[in-house]
């Protein structure tokens, strides 16, 4: 599911589709423990979107993180 979740928010047109981040966010507390072992790769590639996020503009849709 989080492979499908970052393919949408590595393309070019949805990077900043904040429905996509919020289910992650929710699919990540709901997994609660057992996102562990994958929490060191999930952050990465948040990191990832966020800054390429930033780098944009307008307003940050992602604001909701902070």
């Amino acid at each position: 599911m989080y492979d499908s979740f970052f393919r949408i928010l590595t393309s070019d047109k949805f990077y900043e589709n904040e429905y996509v981040m919020r289910a992650i966010m929710r699919l990540s507390s709901s997994l609660y423990e057992g996102i562990l072992p994958y929490l060191s790769q999930l952050m990465d590639k948040l990191v990832m979107i966020l800054r390429r996020s930033s780098k944009v503009k307008q307003k940050n849709k992602f604001e909701f993180l902070f």
